[in-house]
């Protein structure tokens, strides 16, 4: 994904089509004034995935499991989904 820095102005002048490549994913784009960064421009899937990673990220049992669920990967400690739902993953 495309992350494009782009003026107010040029921002202003193009709001529709920088919402409607926000939306659909394809590009976020950093606002700037006079040369500084200002804003974010991303779609709300992507905002909501960032918010629920960061609430993740500081909750420090979350980060044990995550760290204590790689390992467990890594070392074989592994159960397949018809294991353990007794049926296979639907595609």
């Amino acid at each position: 994904m495309a992350i494009k820095i782009v003026n107010a102005s040029k921002a202003r002048a193009n709001f529709p089509d920088i919402i409607r490549k926000a939306k659909r994913g394809s590009s976020k784009f950093i606002v700037t004034t006079n040369g500084a960064a200002q804003a974010v421009i991303m779609g709300v899937d992507e905002y909501e995935s960032w918010l629920e990673t960061v609430n993740i990220l500081k909750d420090a049992s979350w980060v044990k499991a995550l760290k204590q669920a790689e390992e467990d990967v890594r070392k074989g400690r592994i159960v397949s989904f018809e294991k353990v739902f007794g049926r296979r993953q639907k595609k």
